[in-house]
């Protein structure tokens, strides 16, 4: 009798572990399925990021790494390489309706098939990869019309602006460029000149980042044609990195009150007016419009740098760090923003956390000035032989 109550005894408390095992891991799992985020989720997130694009490629780097997440945490969705591939098309357009096919081929179609083949019924996927195809289908013809053309018409500039468009998308710059510039020396009619002009000012501002011969092709395209907002763009953003910035603020302002400007315009034009003020020592209106850039672009590191020295210079120490707070978080690996986030922190009265910024910018390629300026400020830290050695 004892014997059975005692096997009785063991089952029901077997049970009652059982169950308690049971309820741990049903538990466990409800809490997983509470903080892991759904890969819908996560997807939706990637494309606000792609949504608020207008030329940051902050934007991309964060959409791009949320979906390279999706891609590892669930590898048999198709909406990580959905994702992925719409990012790489992005970064591949150079103009109209033109890519870069290298990239078109070798990055974005590959993640649209593996898309297409996880979520083969997923609209979404299937639209993604018609506009592949419409991208291949326009290659194609571009490529027949510049074999048509070199074939039947030698002599044409038509021929050259044509096959320099085409040699673009192969990313052969200097080839691009070499056939532009036959296309201009044969004397094409005004309405092929500008666009030939055109042309090469876009790949001097976007590819070889020659300013001065941006200027130069801009200034005679607006001999041709005065009203192209897309010209008078180039030409105040090339003022902008030129550091010209009268001469870029009046560019953009025009562009801007052409409907056609570009979404960035308006980015590019407070950043100019914002460099223009500092130039002009009007540090609080420059401040002003560098923070409404921040607002267009607020994941750009320039700017929240120049913030950071602005406010630092005018002794807001708190905003200051703020800023540079923010440029380490975006950029671990940008040594001066350590350095002027301890120096704001410190002037804040906290050197604990001074300390551990110092020693941060200490173990990148530093400045001999700021070193100097650490061992004379900051002589009995626990770092002091450290700097002793330097």
């Amino acid at each position: 009798m004892n014997n059975i109550c005692l096997k009785h005894t063991y089952i029901r408390r077997t049970r009652l572990i059982l169950c308690l095992i049971i309820c741990f891991f049903i538990t466990e799992k409800n809490a997983c399925s509470f903080t892991t985020p759904h890969p819908v989720d996560c997807f939706e997130k990637g494309l606000k990021a792609l949504e608020t694009y207008n030329g940051d490629v902050q934007d991309l780097a964060e959409a791009k790494q949320i979906f390279g997440n999706i891609i590892l945490r669930y590898p048999d969705s198709p909406l990580g390489y959905l994702g992925m591939s719409r990012v790489q098309i992005i970064e591949a357009t150079l103009f109209d309706k033109h890519y870069n096919m290298k990239l078109i081929h070798e990055e974005a179609l590959p993640n649209a098939v593996k898309a297409l083949e996880l979520g083969p019924t997923l609209r979404g996927v299937h639209e993604h990869y018609s506009d592949i195809e419409k991208i291949f289908e326009n290659y194609y013809l571009y490529k027949k019309e510049a074999q048509i053309y070199l074939t039947l018409y030698p002599d044409d500039p038509k021929t050259f602006f044509v096959a320099g468009s085409f040699v673009l998308e192969q990313d052969e710059l200097q080839k691009a460029v070499e056939y532009l510039l036959i296309a201009l020396d044969m004397n094409p009619h005004p309405e092929l000149r500008q666009q030939i002009l055109k042309r090469l000012a876009w790949i001097n501002l976007n590819k070889f980042q020659n300013y001065n011969e941006t200027v130069k092709y801009c200034k005679e395209a607006l001999e041709l044609q005065t009203e192209s907002p897309e010209i008078i763009e180039y030409l105040g953003l090339a003022y902008l990195k030129l550091g010209e910035y009268r001469e870029s603020v009046r560019s953009l302002s025009r562009a801007l009150h052409m409907k056609t400007s570009s979404p960035a315009a308006q980015y590019y034009f407070l950043l100019a007016q914002g460099h223009l003020a500092e130039k002009n020592g009007d540090i609080r209106d420059a401040v002003h419009f560098f923070e409404k850039a921040l607002h267009t672009r607020n994941r750009s590191i320039d700017i929240h740098y120049k913030l950071g020295n602005l406010y630092f210079d005018m002794a807001d120490y708190k905003k200051a760090y703020d800023h540079f707070r923010r440029v380490i978080d975006l950029q671990p690996d940008k040594a001066n923003a350590y350095f002027f986030a301890g120096r704001s922190i410190q002037s804040l009265g906290n050197n604990h956390l001074a300390v551990n910024y110092f020693s941060k910018y200490l173990t990148f390629k530093t400045d001999e000035q700021k070193v100097k300026w650490i061992r004379q400020n900051m002589p009995d830290l626990f770092f002091h032989d450290q700097l002793g050695q330097r």
